[in-house]
């Protein structure tokens, strides 16, 4: 008796299961969206400008808000919303959507600069049911055709691939102005055909054009004859520069011949180079004072008994820490000037222990940079080590100043005649900073 209750309230609770399991699987499949027609009508007009006017109607099941329209554009191509049109599925008539606004019904909003989205329903609205929405699309395209030759090439995507749905339906008329000739057999009509998400419906054909001059809303390169005069100004230019670099180097003795070998011997190097403090020899040689001359103080105070020091590591979880310690084993008064001015730099006064964290706290507000202690007097020492050393001339300010104006009159001249060209000419910009 226990096992027929059991089982006599089990099967109703398994059927309940399944009908939940069923609802929801039927719940997540009412919501679908197809198109029964797509009829694009399309003109290509004198100047190259390609106008369309695309009639979608559509079938929502379940809680969709709208629609959405992805176009393709290319990177030299405008692309214009002209209007959105909604018609009424009972008087037939036009209902211009509201543009710039997506929370109430009709209206549309162009989201990027290639994505187009319409309200059809309040997110409060019951969900649709096999409802029937008929909008139509009005846009523009600039720059879609390509020169090629003596012809025009028009290879353009006049459906969306990426869609939720099929297109039971999708027609196309093209038609084209008087001065573009079609090739033989070009009627301009394509379809009905039936397309499936995933695909679009791509024509390409290339047109002659029989106007006078060019077309105005083509964009053209450079003739050949433009091309050669650049190509010959920017190898002047080079020719310039080079000559500029090399009359330069040659001043500073970079095109010298080497020193010979032999000549380089153990006096030599004592009397040339051993002879002098390691810092003064690192100023000379790239005639510059840094960490490596400052390190070369230190580590020759510490040769000559002056300084210890000694360096600790310290683990912080799973970090660790280099902490360089110092102690002054003389007094101050018998170190040099710059030795003098940075040591008092590195230990607090009347303290003879340091280490990089104390100098870290003291620091911390105005920062540190030691080389300055002792860059003017190495500069003397330089100076009268090498005495007849003559510096390298450095760039004119007003050649920088030149080029940097000239590179920002041609990115403007870039941006007002083709704003695509911006973005070339900045990915070269930094292309040529990273190298």
């Amino acid at each position: 008796m226990a096992r027929s209750r059991l089982v006599s309230a089990l099967v109703p609770l398994s059927l309940l299961l399944t009908l939940v399991a069923r609802g929801t699987t039927l719940g997540a499949q009412e919501k679908t969206l197809r198109w029964p027609s797509i009829a694009v009508k399309a003109h290509l007009d004198q100047d190259g400008q390609l106008h369309v006017k695309e009639t979608q109607v559509m079938v929502f099941d379940g809680d969709w808000n709208g629609g959405e329209r992805r176009f393709s554009v290319a990177l030299q191509q405008h692309f214009d919303v002209e209007r959105l049109v909604r018609v009424d599925s009972a008087s037939g008539a036009d209902v211009t959507m509201v543009g710039g606004d997506l929370d109430r019904v009709d209206g549309f909003d162009l989201k990027g600069s290639n994505t187009v989205r319409w309200r059809s329903r309040l997110e409060s609205d019951p969900p649709f049911v096999n409802a029937q929405r008929v909008y139509r699309l009005e846009y523009s395209y600039g720059n879609i055709l390509v020169p090629e030759g003596d012809s025009y090439r028009l290879n353009h995507d006049f459906a969306f691939s990426d869609r939720e749905g099929p297109i039971d339906a999708f027609t196309l008329n093209l038609t084209l102005d008087p001065v573009w000739g079609a090739p033989a057999g070009f009627t301009g009509s394509f379809g009905p055909e039936r397309l499936d998400p995933g695909y679009g419906f791509v024509v390409d054909i290339a047109l002659s054009y029989r106007g006078a001059g060019r077309p105005g809303d083509v964009m053209f390169g450079a003739g050949i004859g433009e091309r050669l005069a650049l190509l010959v100004a920017v190898g002047i230019g080079v020719l310039l520069l080079g000559a500029r670099f090399a009359s330069r180097e040659l001043s500073l003795g970079r095109f010298a011949a080497p020193m010979p070998v032999d000549v380089v011997t153990g006096d030599w190097l004592q009397a040339r180079v051993l002879a002098h403090r390691a810092e003064v020899i690192g100023a000379a040689w790239d005639e510059e004072t840094g960490t490596a001359e400052v390190t070369a103080v230190l580590a020759r105070l510490e040769s000559e008994g002056k300084l210890k020091s000694r360096v600790e590591t310290k683990q912080v979880l799973m970090f660790k820490q280099h902490v360089l310690y110092m102690e002054l084993l003389v007094a101050r008064d018998v170190l040099g000037d710059y030795e003098r001015a940075l040591i008092d730099a590195l230990f607090n006064a009347g303290q003879t222990k340091t280490d990089t964290n104390l100098i870290k706290k003291r620091y911390q507000a105005k920062g540190f940079t030691p080389s300055t202690k002792i860059e003017g007097p190495l500069k003397q020492l330089v100076n009268r080590l090498v005495p007849n050393d003559v510096p390298p001339p450095r760039p004119r300010r007003t050649l920088t100043i030149a080029l940097m104006v000239g590179a920002l009159v041609l990115f403007i001249a870039a941006g007002a005649m083709q704003p695509s060209d911006l973005v070339l000419a900045a990915l070269g910009s930094l292309a040529i900073g990273f190298t």
